[in-house]
């Protein structure tokens, strides 16, 4: 029983068969994670913008409405925790208003509160896209 004796050049050929079965997969696994990455850190910061641009709290007690906001420093320039406030208040029936990163108001009707409270999340984006 003799063993037979391959070419040398023939392990190298059938590396590089391999080697060219195996590169495509590998690299369209590392281009999908890096995609995925980027999807997720952009996903990331649009979900965050709304939550960094502006805190919002709102209290009703014996029909009047107290509303207070708060900006982040790095978004008072796009949006305005007056203006946010005074937009509230004036569907609420009150007036309100205060510096560009903090701002409180009032009202006397607490029934359109729900109303008024739905709009800042349409307010807050249009002011951020823009």
């Amino acid at each position: 029983m003799g063993t037979k004796l391959r070419p040398r050049g023939a392990s190298r050929g059938q590396t590089l068969v391999e080697f060219a079965l195996v590169i495509p997969v590998f690299l369209a696994i590392l281009f999908g994670l890096v995609d995925l990455g980027r999807f997720v850190v952009t996903d990331n910061i649009l979900s965050q913008a709304a939550r960094e641009g502006a805190r919002l709290a709102s209290v009703e007690a014996s029909g009047k409405v107290l509303i207070v906001a708060g900006v982040t420093a790095d978004r008072t320039t796009q949006v305005k925790a007056g203006e946010l406030v005074g937009s509230i208040a004036a569907a609420v029936g009150g007036k309100g208003g205060g510096r560009p990163d903090f701002a409180q108001a009032g009202g006397s009707d607490a029934s359109k509160l729900d109303a008024a409270l739905a709009s800042v999340v349409p307010f807050v984006r249009t002011r951020l896209i823009t």
